[in-house]
């Protein structure tokens, strides 16, 4: 049995299709995406913006960390630190600062300025 020709316009189950299979069918145009370009580039921007709020407040923390550690290194002090150990920080009235093992506690005859902890690493951190 011969397959029955048919006409190079039919479409079999056309009714189902989600596009235009006739010449008469109502236009055939994407969906608008204009409202999903909005919302995601609003929401990719705040992304990004909260990101570069981070990695700003980041870099604004290493460089104190780094402005602090410089301060420090240049203050005086007669001894070699021993990583984990507290130092005091003070100021002689000549502005000169330096480090000493004696709390503010015990001491009060120089200004105090804080206390640090000496780190494996090399760096100082506050106490």
């Amino acid at each position: 049995m011969e397959k029955k020709k048919r006409p190079d316009s039919f479409v079999e189950e056309r009714m189902t299709k989600t596009y235009p299979t006739e010449i008469g069918a109502p236009k055939f145009e994407p969906e608008n995406i204009s409202l999903f370009k909005i919302q995601k580039t609003t929401k990719i921007k705040k992304y990004y913006s909260s990101k570069f709020e981070e990695i700003t407040k980041e870099y604004e923390k290493l460089m104190s960390e780094i402005k602090t550690n410089e301060r420090l290194y240049m203050a005086s002090h007669n001894f070699e630190p021993i990583s984990g150990e507290i130092y005091h920080l003070y100021k002689k009235k000549s502005g000169e600062e330096f480090f000493s093992l004696i709390s503010p506690e015990q001491w009060k005859k120089f200004d105090f300025i804080g206390s640090y902890r000496f780190l494996s690493d090399g760096r100082w951190e506050i106490f």
